[in-house]
């Protein structure tokens, strides 16, 4: 669990951080990539032990205190994502999104407080209208409805259109857990992201 008791501590510190700072985008970038990470790090952690499961919830609390700010919801003519999980239509209610990235920005789909589908885009893909396969070191995520953590080495991304508001794309991966050996086939799948105000210029 020392895992999970560094990570509270570098989030107390980014949480003490913004008070100072007054919410500047560098600090709130970092504090959403923590989000992102202690997400699936507090979901495979907690399971494994009562302590371990006490850690997650307290790092839980700590994250829903600041994950309002980027938790916007969804609709047909805006932010959106959909897919088909196994055939199944899958529409994303709720999205995180970072209000700063770099070179990749993360589209982090989600269908109430289970399904969740996550997987990053690259700035030259995006400009270039390009398209990017998964691999094991850039892999696509999931959890399912039983709660299970896959990862999607196979498949990939292609950015379909680019406006100064809006970047479109489809995605396809196959998603799998090494240890349950769950497989899910995501396909068909559709992004909408707002085009980031420093991707604008830059």
């Amino acid at each position: 669990m020392i895992i999970l008791s560094g990570y509270s501590k570098e989030l107390d510190k980014a949480l003490s951080t913004i008070t100072v700072n007054n919410q500047k985008s560098k600090i709130m970038t970092r504090i959403f990539q923590m989000l992102v990470g202690l997400f699936f790090l507090v979901a495979t952690q907690s399971c494994k032990s009562q302590s371990g499961k006490k850690q997650g919830e307290e790092l839980q609390s700590k994250v829903n205190t600041v994950m309002d700010a980027y938790h916007k919801p969804t609709s047909k003519d805006g932010l959106y994502t959909e897919a088909k999980i196994d055939g199944d239509k899958w529409i994303a209610d709720w999205m995180f999104v970072d209000p700063d990235p770099s070179g990749s920005f993360n589209v982090n789909a989600h269908k109430g407080d289970k399904v969740v589908i996550s997987f990053y885009i690259g700035k030259h893909d995006t400009k270039d209208k390009g398209s990017k396969n998964f691999s094991k070191n850039d892999q696509a995520q999931m959890f399912d409805e039983k709660g299970n953590i896959l990862l999607g080495s196979e498949g990939g991304y292609q950015i379909t259109n680019v406006t100064d508001n809006w970047i479109e794309g489809n995605f396809h991966f196959t998603a799998k857990d090494e240890t349950s050996g769950t497989i899910h086939q995501v396909t068909d799948g559709f992004f909408r992201v707002k085009m980031p105000e420093n991707w604008k210029t830059n």
